[in-house]
């Protein structure tokens, strides 16, 4: 999952205060964009996996406190 960071830090949201809902999963800055990574296994960070038939779908949220 990537973000805009000009747009976050714009919003009063510093990449350093930005988790997923695990709060220990931070993003890191990569060419412009704050950049979250998890997986299926040891690393989730919080994220929901749903099963819709033919494809999957993953929910998280970005989330932390403005400046």
């Amino acid at each position: 999952m990537s973000l805009s960071s000009c747009q976050l830090f714009e919003a009063g949201f510093p990449a350093n205060v930005l988790h997923l809902n695990d709060p220990s999963c931070n993003g890191t800055l990569q060419n412009g964009k704050l950049v979250f990574h998890f997986d299926n296994d040891d690393h989730i960070c919080g994220t929901n996996l749903m099963v819709k038939g033919t494809h999957f779908i993953y929910e998280n949220s970005n989330q932390g406190v403005a400046d």
